[in-house]
């Protein structure tokens, strides 16, 4: 009976465990990038700065498209990670707005954080191999670092 007790309540957080670590925050969905992100565009702006933030808008909304797509099985991963350098690339080249570049860089941690869970669980599926989940794990630390590096500037300025 010992025996038994221990091994249910080693199979109960077992599952506990699984479960906790399979679902993501909701902190997740809520703060991952979206449309919200795109800035205005001003008919008193020069063309250059227009044509930078329709880039930037762009970047953003093929970030959101190739996130869904890969969550859903229809894109590979490296395209998602490849629109989110696009998409900080180009906002770099916008005016300098601080607020801006951590509220970005902290949307796409978050991003990159939901897609790592999204990677891990797959990979326990069988679906993705592990070097995909090490080239999350790498896009979460990158992350992590580009939005230290905004916060940075502004405490430096």
């Amino acid at each position: 009976m010992k025996y038994c007790s221990y091994f249910l309540a080693a199979s109960l957080l077992l599952v506990i465990g699984r479960n906790a670590a399979q679902e993501p925050s909701k902190e997740h969905s809520v703060v991952e990038i979206s449309d919200s992100d795109c800035v205005a565009l001003q008919d008193s702006e020069d063309e250059l700065t227009r044509a930078l933030k329709e880039r930037f808008n762009i970047s953003v909304r093929q970030t959101i498209l190739n996130t869904a797509r890969y969550k859903g099985g229809k894109s590979p991963l490296e395209a998602v990670y490849a629109a989110a350098d696009l998409m900080l690339e180009a906002e770099s080249e916008l005016p300098p707005d601080h607020a801006r570049q951590v509220a970005l860089r902290q949307k796409w941690l978050t991003t990159a954080e939901s897609l790592e869970y999204t990677i891990k669980d797959r990979h326990a599926n069988g679906v993705d191999d592990l070097r995909v989940v090490y080239l999350a794990a790498f896009n979460v630390a990158h992350a992590r670092v580009q939005l230290l590096h905004a916060k940075k500037q502004i405490k430096d300025k």
